[in-house]
């Protein structure tokens, strides 16, 4: 008897440990939540390609919540649930990710972890070194709102190298600053560190270049994507960033060809 209640209290205990919080019924699934989110970015995506206007993004997302048969009340008052609930937008936002990833894959064929797109010759003496996540969510809580790669630099770098980080930035941000930054350090063989930021301001494309100059080589290269953190009980909407495909570019600067004497030109 003893033995059948102890296996009792453990299948308990351990029933108690492995069950998440549900999310209430009023409230949009996490999966459909994770769907029309994704189509958002998509719409968001073609607006800011396509330079199409406010209006037209509004149209856009209209027709998404149509389409899922969800009203702006429902998909609004989902948006400060999950907003509250880090982990649960966390957990959407991968689901998202992993649709970006899927979508890239099914137009081109390859999937870059798999294929060697990353660390291969992309033309002349230019080659993409990124060996981090090909998309990123970053919320305004700890500790989703910080992602952080390091690189080691091998034999190949050389002085006068140049790097750039490029990546897209796609916010979904209901009110206030819009203020992630993105960060590039390139340790140099002297171990001096060269830093280069930028304020992501909108949904935009943004590079950020740096130069070890022409007599030093770069030991190592590090940086982060960064959000400004919000108190997660404050009622000011969703604020989240996607991060989308990012690059990191080491360029070899050509060499310099002699010249030859005048006299030997005419």
């Amino acid at each position: 008897m003893k033995h059948l209640l102890s296996l009792f209290l453990s299948v308990v205990i351990i029933g108690l440990w492995g069950c998440k919080p549900s999310v209430p019924s009023e409230y949009i699934s996490p999966n459909k939540m994770a769907d029309i989110l994704y189509e958002y970015h998509l719409a968001e995506a073609i607006c800011q390609d396509q330079k199409h206007n406010d209006a037209d993004l509004l149209a856009y997302k209209h027709s998404i919540l149509q389409r899922h048969h969800v009203t702006t009340a429902d998909f609004d008052s989902s948006l400060v649930y999950y907003s509250r609930h880090a982990d649960a937008l966390n957990e959407i936002y991968q689901k998202v990710v992993n649709k970006m990833e899927n979508q890239l894959t099914k137009e081109t064929g390859i999937r870059r972890q798999d294929s060697g797109v990353k660390n291969k010759e992309t033309g002349g003496d230019t080659v993409d070194v990124w060996t981090g996540q090909d998309a990123i969510t970053l919320l305004p809580y700890k500790p989703y709102n910080v992602y952080t790669f390091n690189i080691d630099a091998d034999s190949t770098y050389l002085p006068g190298d140049l790097l750039t980080l490029g990546l897209d930035a796609q916010y979904l941000w209901q009110q206030g600053v819009r203020n992630a930054q993105a960060l590039l350090c390139a340790r140099l063989s002297n171990d001096s560190v060269v830093t280069r930021t930028t304020n992501l301001y909108s949904s935009y494309f943004y590079t950020l270049n740096l130069s070890a100059g022409d007599s030093l080589s770069i030991k190592s290269v590090y940086g982060a994507f960064y959000l400004n953190t919000l108190d997660e009980t404050s009622d000011i909407g969703i604020h989240v960033v996607v991060i989308r495909e990012p690059y990191l570019l080491r360029i070899r600067k050509p060499k310099t060809q002699p010249q030859a004497p005048e006299y030997l030109e005419k």
